[in-house]
């Protein structure tokens, strides 16, 4: 958990200190990017808990979450030092602290529904071609 948890922090920072290039649309590739090595993270991290673990849906969604939260820190703690040693004339007064509580949160809730959901569809599969 500790370790997928660190990934998913680097992601977002790394992401974040990358180009800042926007395309006609208004999408930026390098977040693009972000979201899709975090997708392929987390259903590394599933697969192991279901494959090698032999998690429960329930716990694997634990798991889950818990290296989401931990990289959701990670992020704020990245915001935070940003703020620190940003030398820019109009940044904010106030560090955003807040964030170090809430994007734990706002990363944690998600991942487990999402991380529940897709657990218990990996079990029943892995159940359904056993039987075959």
């Amino acid at each position: 958990m500790l370790i997928v948890g660190a990934a998913y922090g680097v992601i977002g920072v790394g992401s974040a200190n990358l180009d800042d290039t926007v395309w006609a649309n208004g999408m930026r590739p390098w977040r693009l990017g972000a979201w899709l090595a975090s997708a392929i993270v987390a259903a590394v991290h599933i697969g192991y808990e279901h494959h090698r673990l032999g998690s429960s849906p329930l716990r694997s969604a634990w798991h889950v979450a818990g290296a989401a939260s931990l990289g959701g820190f990670g992020i704020a703690l990245g915001a935070n030092l940003h703020w620190l040693l940003s030398t820019a004339t109009t940044r904010p007064e106030l560090p955003p602290l807040l964030a170090l509580a809430l994007f734990p949160v706002v990363t944690g809730i998600p991942a487990f529904v999402g991380g529940l959901a897709v657990a218990a569809v990996v079990r029943h599969l892995s159940r359904r071609s056993r039987m075959a």
